[in-house]
This record gives structure tokens, C-alpha cells and sequence, in this order.
């Protein structure tokens, strides 16, 4: 129960995030913007970077561990609600144009919104695959369950996105998302730290999976052992 309740955390700002970039995003550009082609080109940057993800934060997991990985997440998250904050005016998201007295801090402009469309995709991704590794390692015999109690929580809270996002100030939606993310964050370093100590979990080091990558005989014998061990 109680590692349920820590994962929820992450699992809220998934949710949250989902909103952001699959509608408010979009719509605060097409505010912003007067060309609609802009919106496309939002949309396939939001789909580069979460594609990229699963190779990236993967790769990176061998060589500084699913910590560091959650916490570079978390960092390209933070970067890119920074930059949405200092680049988009404060009433973008409430209105059908963004009024001229609500001028950004930084000019708007159409490269800058695309990289960030690449951050906020990068730093999704890169949540869900900490997720899917952490949930897939904890309930390995019923996973089943546990990615139902995920899909459910981040429902929720998308729902609940979608009913505040038209209504509320983008700052104060950027400091919600803000603070789930470091939440999040929080969270699974917590979950993390007590498999570790419960378990004697310890995250696989770059030396260990190149001695068993470079052995076939070492990865063909622990391969063929057993997933369940028998009753002798």
C-alpha cells in the first residue's frame, strides 16, 4: 500500500502533463501565432521528442542509473514550463487571442516554441519510461493491475486538467505543473530508495551488462535459468 501511494505521485503528473501538451499547448500556440501550419509543426517536435525519449533516457539508464535519469527528467520538465512561462503571455491560454497589454517577458517566436515543443516531449517520455520500468519490476507476476491503477490515476487528473486549463492563468497552470513534477520526482526517488534497502536492489551497473553482452555462454546460462523455481 504504501508503495502504491508514492507511486501516485508520478502517476498524477503524468496526467497533468498529458493535458499540456496534447491541448493547452497546441492551443496557446495557435493564440500566439497567426499561421495554423505552426500547430503541426508544434505537434510533430511533441512527437520527436517522445519517441527520442524511449532511446535517449534508456541509453542514458546504463551509465548514470534510473535516478539520474529521473532527476534529468525532471530538469528538462522544469526547463521547458521555464520557458513557456518567459516566452508566452500570462492570458494565452484564456483567450481566443492573447491580449497586446500582456507582453511576455521574452518575445514570442516560432523557434523557441518548437524547441520547447522537443523538451516538453523528451521530458513526458522520459517519465512514463521510468514508470513503466519501475511498475514492470515491483509487480513482475501481475503487472496487470498495476497498469491499470497508472492509466487510472492519469485519467483523473487529465480530466481534471481539462476542466481548469480555459479557465486559469497560464502562470499559475505552469506552478501546478511545476510542483507534481518535483512531486513526482520526489516520489519515485523515494520508492526507489526503499526497494533498494527492502530488497537489496541495486540498479545494474555499465560494467555489469557489457561482462554478460561480451560472454554468450554467461548470457545463454543465466537466460536458460528458470523464472520460477521448482518445488525440488
Amino acid at each position: 500500500a504504501v508503495v502504491s501511494t508514492q507511486s501516485t505521485g508520478a502517476f498524477m503528473f503524468t496526467g497533468l502533463s498529458l493535458n499540456f501538451w496534447s491541448s493547452l499547448y497546441i492551443v496557446m500556440i495557435g493564440n500566439v501565432f497567426p499561421k495554423r501550419n505552426y500547430l503541426a509543426l508544434a505537434g510533430i517536435c511533441i512527437g520527436v521528442g517522445q519517441v527520442s525519449s524511449g532511446f535517449v533516457w534508456s541509453v542514458l539508464t546504463y551509465k548514470i542509473g534510473r535516478r539520474g535519469v529521473l532527476l534529468c527528467t525532471t530538469s528538462v520538465c522544469c526547463l521547458a514550463y521555464t520557458l513557456v512561462y518567459l516566452s508566452f503571455p500570462s492570458d494565452s491560454a484564456t483567450t481566443e487571442e492573447a491580449r497586446a497589454q500582456e507582453v511576455p517577458i521574452i518575445a514570442s517566436n516560432i523557434y523557441l516554441t518548437l524547441f520547447i515543443a522537443l523538451l516538453i516531449g523528451l521530458g513526458d517520455g522520459g517519465f512514463n519510461v521510468t514508470i513503466y520500468a519501475t511498475l514492470g519490476q515491483l509487480w513482475e507476476q501481475a503487472p496487470a493491475p498495476a497498469f491499470a491503477v497508472f492509466k487510472f490515476v492519469q485519467g483523473i487528473l487529465a480530466t481534471a486538467a481539462f476542466l481548469y486549463c480555459g479557465s486559469l492563468l497560464l502562470p499559475y497552470q505552469l506552478l501546478i505543473l511545476v510542483v507534481m513534477c518535483l512531486l513526482g520526482c520526489l516520489c519515485f526517488l523515494i520508492l526507489d530508495f526503499k526497494i533498494s534497502f527492502q530488497s537489496g536492489y541495486e540498479e545494474i551497473p555499465e560494467e555489469g551488462v557489457r561482462d554478460v553482452a561480451g560472454d554468450p555462454d554467461r548470457f545463454y546460462e543465466e537466460l536458460s535459468q528458470p523464472l520460477i523455481p521448482s518445488d525440488d
